[in-house]
């Protein structure tokens, strides 16, 4: 298949393959790309050694690729999840992975968020759940409409009750990995909140399970400036391990004064599949214990995220590097130089992608959202 992104042209050989019409300069890392690449297609580390290219995917595999390819992807069997950012949010029915988070992207060159695995997938409808097996992975995803229903709390609980339900049901009864997408996140005051009161809800549908805290998702929940709360989960057959920072306290064990109910949540989740490991990393703030720090300085408020982020790299064992960024922005003026400071504090080359967003905490300017995989032999 042919893809396009701004002056060249590239061919989806087979799935995990893409070949540029030019030299012969060679990368690896998911992908095979002959020819010089523009910036919008980073995902592609220089290799010197060990020029071995997969010729199909792995297990699971997350890539940021040019929107326009969305269409020509969404014909390919092997296709989990197509995750677009616009104004509003919208879902495929059963057997669509189409996905539209209600955010603009920040982005000059937009891209789509593909999920792809080797494994045959099958699609399912489950009440207002749309979801797909593969494997040991299940992908779900929901949309609600809250009408003119103030009960928040409610929604959240049946929302989160009814996807962990699913889930078992369908023998995948681990979380791994969840999104929350909630319109006026930080309308109300105090402990009327909306964050707050989504956090009641949650809690109480996950405290229904014995040990909960033990089986927490990495997870983010990011305010939206449109209609539709949006949900989309990875649950697996087997556990993933719980992975925390040291610098920061568990969310799960915040004081109340965050939230009536603690946010329930790990920092990140290490899941194996086969010979393939992935952290999934939560979204990740300028959090310290359990304070925000540096208060209106968005370049402190990266520069501590970046830490955070980096220590959770740590203590995944094995050690991991990130394979994908995605960075929520409260305040579009700060996207230059954030973007400056992304590309020194991390390496340049690494795939991401800007949005404009609202966070859970009314002090904090940007959070930001990990993943990296690694293969073993």
């Amino acid at each position: 298949m042919l893809i396009a992104d701004g002056e060249q042209l590239f061919l989806l050989a087979s799935p995990g393959v893409l070949v540029s019409r030019t030299n012969r300069t060679r990368y690896r890392l998911k992908y095979r790309t002959i020819g010089n690449h523009s910036n919008s297609l980073t995902n592609f580390y220089r290799q010197t050694s060990n020029p071995v290219i997969p010729t199909t995917v792995s297990t699971l595999q997350i890539d940021y690729l040019p929107a326009g390819s969305a269409a020509t992807l969404a014909n390919d069997p092997g296709v989990m999840a197509l995750i677009h950012f616009s104004g509003s949010a919208s879902t495929s029915q059963a057997g669509g992975a189409g996905i539209t988070v209600g955010l603009s992207q920040l982005d000059t060159q937009k891209r789509v968020e593909v999920w792809r695995t080797k494994h045959p997938v099958s699609w399912h409808q489950s009440g207002q759940i749309t979801f797909c097996t593969a494997g040991e992975m299940l992908l779900g995803h929901l949309l609600l409409e809250e009408g003119n229903s103030s009960d928040l709390e409610r929604l959240s609980e049946q929302a989160y009750r009814s996807l962990l339900d699913l889930a078992g049901r369908q023998g995948h009864p681990h979380l791994v990995r969840i999104w929350n997408y909630l319109p006026n996140i930080n309308q109300g005051q105090g402990q009327q909140e909306r964050y707050k009161r989504f956090c009641i809800g949650r809690h109480r549908a996950c405290a229904k399970h014995e040990g909960f805290e033990k089986r927490l998702p990495a997870a983010t929940t990011i305010g939206t400036h449109s209609p539709g709360f949006l949900i989309y989960f990875l649950a697996s057959k087997k556990p993933g391990v719980q992975v925390e920072n040291p610098r920061q306290v568990s969310a799960f064990h915040y004081p109340a004064i965050y939230s009536p109910k603690s946010p329930s949540f790990s920092r990140a989740i290490l899941k194996r599949w086969g010979n393939q490991t992935d952290l999934y990393i939560s979204g990740t703030a300028s959090v310290v214990g359990h304070e925000t720090r540096h208060l209106d300085d968005s370049i402190g408020q990266l520069q501590e995220s970046t830490r955070n982020i980096r220590q959770l790299l740590k203590e995944a064992q094995p050690p991991q590097q990130p394979a994908l960024l995605k960075i929520y922005l409260r305040q579009v003026a700060d996207l230059a130089q954030i973007d400056a400071q992304i590309s020194t504090l991390f390496k340049p080359e690494i795939p991401r992608i800007y949005l404009h967003a609202d966070i859970c905490r009314q002090d904090l300017l940007l959070e930001i959202d990990g993943y990296s995989t690694a293969l073993s032999d």
